[in-house]
């Protein structure tokens, strides 16, 4: 058996899910078509890291498939209106 808090368990899920199964993270990236969720990203601080690299998302309602090649953090940051980037 677990022999930890209850406590604790109940506030890592309450960081971790934000609505719907949104994972709450430093930004959201969104479809900028259809507004649909497509994956949250935590922030490491290194403008010149290139995230994501031929990472493929499957594709939301609008039927459209995104793949990153050259996006970085510092894209994001620049990106990101109310920490919500819509792709």
């Amino acid at each position: 058996m677990y022999a930890g808090n209850s406590d604790d368990n109940s506030k890592d899920k309450a960081y971790q899910m934000k609505r719907k199964g949104e994972y709450k993270a430093t930004i959201t990236i969104r479809c900028k078509y259809c507004n649909d969720f497509l994956l949250g990203y935590d922030m490491v601080n290194n403008d010149n890291i290139v995230i994501m690299e031929r990472v493929t998302l499957p594709p939301c309602k609008c039927k459209r498939v995104i793949r990153f090649i050259k996006y970085t953090e510092g894209v994001l940051c620049k990106q990101a209106d109310n920490n919500v980037v819509r792709i």
